[in-house]
């Protein structure tokens, strides 16, 4: 089971998707394989549709929201919530390390509910002990 970050997320709806994530977004759809979105996903493809807004890029942000509203569903069964249990192992992560907040709280909720985080940023989270696979790399078996 997957936990989806906005990088994965975002790639898809590109219209010239990277091979590699569309190769992991298809093996995952065949073997029906569970992915699931953490609320920090979801303010974060929200943040990205108001600075579109902000920019009065609203043809684009009506597309990525329609797209979002349409397609989020169907890639993911569910989101999880940033919980008590969540924000403990978080603060244990930040204190070894005070980088890259956002991408340690996906972090603590792959650790959390035991799933492999989906992330391009590799090296934000390679020293937390988070299971992870890159979709920009991925190769599928033949």
């Amino acid at each position: 089971m997957y936990l989806y970050d906005n990088n994965y997320i975002s790639e898809l709806v590109k219209r010239d998707k990277n091979p590699n994530v569309v190769a992991f977004f298809n093996y995952v759809q065949a073997n029906q394989l569970k992915g699931y979105l953490s609320i920090i996903t979801i303010g974060e493809i929200e943040f990205g549709i108001e600075k579109l807004n902000n920019r009065n890029d609203f043809l684009q942000a009506q597309r990525l929201r329609n797209w979002y509203n349409n397609n989020l569903p169907l890639i993911a069964e569910r989101s999880l919530v940033f919980d008590e249990q969540c924000a403990k192992v978080w603060g244990n992560l930040m204190a070894k390390n005070p980088h890259n907040p956002i991408d340690k709280q996906l972090c603590a909720t792959a650790i959390v509910f035991d799933l492999v985080l989906v992330t391009r940023n590799v090296k934000h989270i390679e020293d937390t002990g988070v299971k992870y696979i890159n979709p920009f790399e991925f190769q599928p078996l033949s």
